[in-house]
């Protein structure tokens, strides 16, 4: 069985929410602790599932972290690039849809998850599985993928038992290259890029799929790492990860 996993976005800084307009400080001692979730990833999906090969493809923001995410992850493709370059184009998909330019950086994850999903499409194997993944999420509880039946899009849940957002998405080859091809370009007056409520929206009317919560809980088994702080993780867990209380204490969540 193999499985393609796509990164895409930018890396957090430890003092604010991610820019979103990265690109690249030159001083990577400002960024979370990006090493911890490939090994968060290493611990959890990669090694309690030995029957998946898996195949690493990144699409990212953070130009001055090419060179040490394509070391981290060795992928079959990779891009890196400011995504300044494409702030006009946002901007006006900005206008197009009706919504504050707080929401650039939704858009800009949106672009490069197509981005990722083109570098996927434009090679000749096909994969069981495919797994969205940001590059700033800690995961500290065991995704068995075998229980992730096709023709569905899996998504995180909240606290609350809500679809929660964006940390992963899990499905099938086909399903999932449109749904990452197509996500950006289906923003308009109704579908609205506001917080993460357009996922089960974009599935069930634009996909004509089923959206399914897996156990994976935001906050109480996976993270973004700027957020860590204000999970009940515990100090041993975070030892597996090579993070410790007072660095994540020192992370601003940006709220």
């Amino acid at each position: 069985m193999k499985v393609a996993f796509l990164f895409r976005g930018a890396v957090s800084h430890r003092s604010n929410v991610l820019s979103s307009r990265t690109v690249g400080t030159d001083n990577k001692e400002l960024y979370v602790n990006y090493l911890a979730t490939k090994k968060s990833i290493q611990k959890h999906i990669i090694e309690v599932n030995p029957e998946f090969s898996f195949d690493f493809f990144l699409h990212g923001w953070n130009i001055d972290l090419d060179n040490d995410l394509v070391q981290l992850y060795k992928p079959l493709s990779s891009k890196f690039e400011p995504n300044s370059n494409y702030e006009a184009e946002i901007n006006k998909k900005i206008s197009k849809c009706g919504v504050s330019k707080k929401h650039f950086g939704q858009l800009s994850s949106c672009l490069s998850l197509k981005k990722v999903t083109q570098l996927l499409s434009d090679h000749s194997n096909v994969y069981d599985l495919i797994i969205f993944y940001r590059y700033d999420v800690l995961l500290w509880k065991d995704i068995d993928l075998k229980k992730y039946l096709p023709n569905k899009i899996w998504i995180n849940a909240d606290r609350k038992k809500r679809f929660a957002g964006d940390f992963h998405f899990i499905t099938d080859y086909q399903n999932g290259i449109n749904f990452g091809l197509n996500l950006y370009d289906s923003f308009n007056s109704i579908l609205k890029p506001i917080d993460h409520r357009y996922i089960p929206k974009y599935v069930k009317e634009n996909l004509n799929l089923e959206i399914q919560m897996d156990d994976i809980v935001a906050g109480e088994h996976q993270e973004v790492t700027r957020k860590l702080k204000s999970t009940g993780i515990t100090d041993l867990q975070l030892s597996n990860y090579n993070l410790t209380r007072k660095e994540i204490n020192q992370y601003l969540d940006g709220r």
